[in-house]
């Protein structure tokens, strides 16, 4: 096993605050989101290690997490709070498992897939999402292939505890448009 990447959350894209909400259904997203997701990833990473481990040339693991890891990410905060709860995982692993096993992750910004209608309304809101980027879209599913192909590769034989933003520069902080068009 030279390689092997990992997923994990869930998002339930309802806000803290909706009084529909009950504390255990609250209680419940962040078990199922944050802890059995990281729990699972865990679990197989560890597994991963130990066959790893016992490898002449080691292995690479690869997270994958998200931009809502990174900043607040109203209406899934259990689905951030499982991607920040990741790439801490990562972080530690990586100081764990060295020198043999290098540890880690992608962080994925928006990203265009056939369900991104689905959190951004339609084609157009796709493309107006996309807009917003610096790199004036969002990012493809290949483009996080090839920043997971790059890790596991020789060119990266020194990068472990990393975090490697697959973003097209990022999300510009909502005040510069306030500011420029208010």
């Amino acid at each position: 096993m030279d390689g092997a990447a990992f997923e994990c959350g869930a998002t339930n894209q309802r806000s803290a605050i909706d009084g529909d909400w009950i504390l255990g259904q609250v209680f419940d997203v962040i078990r199922l989101g944050v802890v059995g997701a990281c729990q699972g990833v865990f679990a197989i990473a560890q597994a991963a290690n130990a066959v790893m481990q016992q490898q002449d040339d080691g292995g690479v693991i690869i997270n994958i997490g998200s931009l809502s890891g990174r900043r607040p990410s109203p209406n899934s905060s259990a689905y951030g709070a499982a991607k920040a709860g990741l790439a801490n995982l990562t972080g530690s692993l990586a100081m764990e498992w060295a020198p043999k096993v290098r540890v880690n992750n992608v962080t994925v910004g928006y990203l265009e897939t056939e369900k991104a209608e689905l959190f951004y309304g339609d084609a157009a809101g796709v493309a107006a999402v996309g807009e917003t980027v610096p790199m004036k879209r969002m990012a493809r599913p290949g483009d996080v292939v090839g920043a997971c192909l790059f890790l596991a590769s020789p060119a990266a034989a020194f990068i472990t505890g990393a975090d490697i933003a697959v973003h097209g520069g990022g999300e510009p902080p909502p005040f510069l448009s306030a500011a420029q068009h208010g």
